[in-house]
């Protein structure tokens, strides 16, 4: 069984075939993103621990979007939610409480979902998708058996999907 020391073990014997990467050591404390608003024009924040846990909207987070997007800052929110559609996704988020932008055109959504990007690479086949019962899979465009108990299903999908969530109760 592969532990965490043996899994580090084994990266430091191939960490020559991996590719080289140059560091700087150049660091700068800041007190908030307003401090560095102005080395950038997006701001791309991973959903869960920065902006929510679970259904809780972590404190400040809201404001800060807001103030970003006044000061004329793109905002991007990429989240692993697969358990939701992109609607879903919206709607969670407005929920917690932030204002998010959704418009019908895709390139200028915030939010990004690992749904969202799995759907779009999809290849041809028959999918066969793992999720909650309530998932209407509305957003699947190409042809798909939902799995269950029936083990036949499993043989006859060319491959996949989770779309599943632990939630946490907070």
């Amino acid at each position: 069984m592969l532990t965490t020391p043996s899994i580090f073990e084994r990266y430091k014997e191939i960490r020559s075939r991996m590719p080289q990467v140059e560091t700087t050591n150049m660091f700068e404390d800041i007190k908030s993103l307003l401090d560095i608003v102005d080395q950038g024009t997006t701001f791309v924040f991973n959903a869960f621990g920065v902006l929510n846990v679970g259904e809780t909207l972590i404190k400040g987070a809201d404001k800060r979007l807001n103030e970003l997007r006044k000061l004329g800052c793109d905002i991007r929110i990429f989240t692993n939610a697969a358990s939701y559609d992109h609607t879903g996704a919206l709607d969670k988020f407005q929920r917690l409480g932030l204002s998010v932008d959704d418009d019908d055109d895709d390139d200028d959504d915030e939010i990004i979902t690992s749904r969202d990007a799995t759907l779009t690479a999809l290849t041809s086949g028959i999918w066969g998708i793992i999720t909650a019962s309530e998932d209407q899979l509305a957003d699947i465009t190409t042809e798909f058996l939902r799995l269950g108990d029936d083990a036949a299903a499993y043989d006859a999908v060319d491959g996949i999907l989770f779309f599943i969530v632990i939630r946490l109760d907070t």
